[in-house]
This record gives structure tokens, sequence and C-alpha cells, in this order.
């Protein structure tokens, strides 16, 4: 078992400071904004509005996929390597922003993705990874 790990939403700051390139509303509503990781960057476990689009143009990344354990805590059900560029999405539930629990981290030098979101990325809910 990993040690428990406690994660929160990361302030602008960091957003900045981690490459969160632009964001913006376009049609119907809709949010996209572009990252660059740097090796070993990290997100927290977290989830997503109803619909979540990931476009991964460059780099190495590990997204890790989550299952609700309680209202905060989230046990690791697998794991994905992406090594080339490619294009993911997850469908939820309309209303809610625990959809698509993930943890995202960057294994390459660097690496650049475009995601677009039904609504507010920012209001995903956040877990620590239970033991």
């Amino acid at each position: 078992m990993s040690p428990r790990r406690e994660h929160r939403q990361m302030s602008e700051e960091e957003q900045r400071t981690r490459g969160a390139a632009a964001q913006g509303r376009h049609a119907e509503g809709t949010l996209q904004s572009g990252s660059r990781f740097s090796r070993g960057n990290a997100t927290t476990i977290h989830g997503h509005p109803a619909f979540a689009g990931y476009h991964f143009a460059d780099g190495v990344f590990r997204v890790e996929i989550f299952e609700p354990v309680t209202d905060r805590t989230a046990r690791r059900v697998g794991e994905r390597i992406i090594d080339r560029r490619e294009c993911l999405f997850a469908v939820g539930a309309p209303g809610r922003f625990d959809n698509h629990l993930h943890r995202i981290t960057c294994l390459s030098e660097t690496g650049h993705s475009l995601h677009v979101y039904s609504d507010d990325a920012l209001q995903g809910v956040t877990f620590t990874e239970a033991e």
C-alpha cells in the first residue's frame, strides 16, 4: 500500500507555474485549457464536469484512474501510459464535478495537452488517495 497523500486544488500561482497556458469559454459554454507540464508535475486526484476531453500533443504521461471510497477519498483502479499523440474523453453525470476521477503525471522532460470541458473544470472535486 502506498502512503496516504494529501491533495488539494492548485492555487492560481501553482497553475501558472505548472504551465496552464490559456483558458476561455467558447461555444455553448464549453471551457478549454492548454497545459505545459514538466517532468514530475502531477495533478491532484480530481473529477470533472459531465464531459471532459483531452488531447495529449506530445510528451509521456501517466493517467491514473480512481474510484471513490468516501466523499473525499479514492482508490486507484488502473493506469494508462500515454506515449504518443492521443485523445481521451469521459462522459459522466450532468451537474456533478466528481466524474472521471484521475491524476495525470508527466514522465517526460516536458509535455503538452489540450483539455475541453462542458463546464468549469476548476470546480472539480479533489480527493485524497485511500490507503
